[in-house]
């Protein structure tokens, strides 16, 4: 069988989550916020980086509302040109519909964090850590220039697969959470 090229994958992929149920997606996205809120990552961070999930994605607007419940400081992405920079929101209602139709910060200070978790997306993710994002190199980008920060990435179980190629410039996540398991890729895992 030929590999798949990252397009390919991509395409698949994104298909496949289009295809799941709302049932479907607020199950597992349960699942992975309750891995993720009893982290002892989560419980000991200040600083939440994270994207507003849309399209099927895990979703991230409970978390981020939660986080803001618990008084931590929520930044959210913003492009602008070939890099993206993160603004602290104080509530749902700072995000306004921007680029590609995402929800993005308006009008918010932008943050430079020096510690934190920077929640990371992706399409198709494989059990060594490599990840197949949107294609834009944003998030790739961000990790290199933050490895201080802690990436954690979260998929619906199809989206790991056991192996998937990858190229110089592409970051893994310290860490990836699905409903039925936990990688980490770091050293310590905090997890455990």
């Amino acid at each position: 069988m030929m590999e798949q090229t990252k397009a390919e994958l991509r395409k698949q992929y994104k298909q496949k989550r289009r295809a799941l149920t709302p049932e479907q997606v607020t199950v597992a996205s349960a699942q992975i916020r309750k891995q993720f809120l009893n982290s002892d990552e989560y419980k000991d961070c200040n600083h939440l980086l994270i994207y507003v999930s849309q399209d099927n994605e895990v979703d991230t607007v409970e978390i981020i509302k939660q986080a803001l419940t618990d008084d931590k400081v929520v930044a959210v992405p913003k492009v602008y040109g070939a890099h993206m920079h993160f603004h602290r929101i104080h509530g749902m209602s700072d995000l306004k519909v921007g680029a590609y139709g995402i929800l993005e910060p308006a009008g918010c200070e932008m943050l430079h964090p020096t510690e934190g978790i920077l929640i990371v997306p992706g399409i198709v993710f494989d059990i060594n850590g490599h990840r197949i994002g949107y294609g834009g190199g944003y998030y790739d980008r961000y990790m290199k220039l933050h490895p201080e920060l802690t990436a954690v990435a979260f998929a619906y179980d199809y989206q790991v697969l056991p192996e998937i190629s990858c190229e110089s410039f592409d970051e893994r996540p310290d860490q990836l959470l699905t409903p039925s398991e936990i990688y980490s890729f770091m050293e310590n895992n905090k997890y455990d």
